[in-house]
């Protein structure tokens, strides 16, 4: 039988979760003696002088010294078209790399990300800076596609990644092209905040908490539509009650102590 490390302590109460212990269960009962299995196992390293961090849910280590990382997931799987996708519900969950793109929210001149050939895995699409006689852009070979906000102004994508963006330096340029960006999504959004970046953000925000929520749905008050997230700072003394926080949208809900 396998040994799990460290001991669980549950704070979590997900589908997530609930996967991942039984995972856990059938290798500890599957596993020869002498193998170890590590859980919600964090790391940290630097690229570029920027700190990067995330956690891996489950590290086996064999007595060889070998090692294997497993990522688990919740939910019902299907293979479309040769891929892999999760199911939420009777729906697929992901977006066709095709569909994404990765805008940089610095000047061809400035980005590091552009200069770049690959992501990861991926070969990236970009503008190599020049034209063709009848003026049209010419792009490098790749898979997934990278461009600046500024080049991406009118056109939408249904997943878009926004990176490189200069919180530090967050001025009302800056805000434009930030809202400029999030708003070439169609149906995914994600911005790549760096550890310094969160640092700024609190520096000159100091917010004491945040209001965190999506609206999805016109019941729910959603009237732009696409997804995006409201990130809400706030401040001691703003409210005379905080307590209860979003569920106030429904001020009848809200006061669940008092249930």
């Amino acid at each position: 039988m396998a040994q799990i490390s460290p001991a669980l302590d549950i704070l979590r109460h997900d589908a997530g979760l609930y996967r991942e212990l039984d995972v856990l269960d059938r290798l500890q009962q599957s596993l020869p003696d002498g193998y170890e299995v590590f859980h919600s196992v964090a790391w940290q390293t630097a690229h570029q002088g920027e700190g990067r961090h995330g956690e891996i849910d489950l590290v086996v280590l064999a007595p060889s010294g070998n090692i294997l990382l497993v990522e688990v997931k919740a939910g019902e799987l299907a293979l479309v078209e040769g891929n892999l996708v999760k199911l939420c519900g009777q729906r697929e969950r992901g977006i066709p790399l095709a569909e994404i793109v990765v805008l940089s929210a610095r000047g061809h001149g400035r980005s590091l990300l552009l200069k770049e050939a690959k992501l990861g895995l991926f070969a990236l699409r970009k503008f190599l800076g020049r034209y063709t006689a009848d003026g049209e852009p010419v792009w490098s070979e790749g898979e997934l596609l990278v461009e600046s906000v500024h080049r991406f102004k009118g056109q939408s994508a249904m997943g878009v990644v926004l990176a490189e963006v200069d919180f530090e330096q967050l001025d009302e340029v800056a805000r434009r092209r930030l809202f400029v960006g999030m708003t070439r999504a169609q149906m995914g959004l994600e911005i790549v905040v760096s550890r310094a970046a969160e640092a700024d953000l609190d520096l000159s925000l100091q917010p004491d908490g945040f209001n965190i929520g999506i609206n999805e749905g016109a019941a729910a008050g959603q009237t732009v539509r696409h997804l995006h997230l409201h990130l809400i700072p706030r401040y001691r003394g703003d409210a005379p009650d905080p307590r209860g926080g979003v569920r106030w949208v429904l001020p009848a809900k809200a006061k669940y102590w008092a249930e």
